[in-house]
């Protein structure tokens, strides 16, 4: 059963708990927990497991005969997705079942099975001329070369599609770059500095960091899992 949210996951988890033929599966909770839970329906020692995205790609959890999507998928790839662990062999058929669970639910998910039937994903629409990642690349340049001619960067960055037609928005990156003294410009060369690498260091990924809070069981001291440094403080802040 796929549901939109970790919360969710938990809610439908403990309702059902007195079964003991169930597993929950989250991001959220440690590595250790989720390969148990992976490895117990792997073996056919648990009936279902209610999970969030987590389990959409790359696990080998064995044979499923049909999937449950709580609430809308939101999104016809997402629903492509997950229904297509159930019956995921050469000429097998995928089956799954939305439980909707509002008005508005139910006519969203209509629409989004309609679209998967007829075979309409979204589109998939890659961010264009992205200021960030380029402040990122044009970091790693410097860091990697010690210096590059700015004419160089623009023709690199003119070989990527997301980048084909920048045109000055590169010119205001590396000026607000000089300006935060992240680079140093001299006579159309852009000269790294080490400030340049600490920014390069702290910024590797675009994705944003989030401190983790790890969870452990009083008993056994094994860790259960993470909570969100977002979570952690609303929950303080609410008393």
């Amino acid at each position: 059963m796929f549901t939109n949210t970790r919360s969710v996951v938990e809610a439908i988890g403990h309702a059902l708990r007195e079964r003991n033929d169930i597993d929950v599966h989250h991001s959220s909770l440690s590595l250790e927990m989720r390969v148990e839970a992976e490895d117990r329906f792997h073996a056919g020692k648990t009936r279902a497991m209610i999970c969030t995205s987590s389990m959409e790609l790359g696990i080998d959890i064995g044979q499923i005969d049909h999937v449950v999507q709580f609430n809308s998928p939101r999104a016809v790839s997402h629903l492509i997705q997950g229904t297509g662990r159930a019956g995921h062999q050469l000429h097998a058929t995928s089956k799954g079942t939305v439980l909707a669970s509002s008005f508005d639910d139910c006519i969203e998910s209509m629409v989004i099975v309609r679209k998967a039937m007829e075979n309409e994903p979204e589109n998939v629409r890659p961010h264009i001329n992205a200021a960030d990642v380029i402040a990122n690349q044009i970091a790693a340049l410097a860091v990697e070369r010690g210096e590059i001619a700015i004419p160089k960067i623009e023709e690199i960055f003119s070989r990527s599609y997301c980048f084909a037609d920048v045109g000055p928005i590169i010119h205001e990156v590396i000026a607000q770059m000089e300006k935060h003294f992240l680079i140093r410009i001299d006579d159309g060369m852009f000269i790294t500095k080490s400030r340049s690498r600490r920014y390069l260091s702290l910024n590797l990924s675009m994705i944003a960091d989030e401190k983790k809070n790890v969870i452990y069981d009083v008993v056994s001291r094994k860790p259960v899992g993470t909570l969100d440094e977002s979570f952690v403080i609303s929950w303080i802040s609410s008393g």
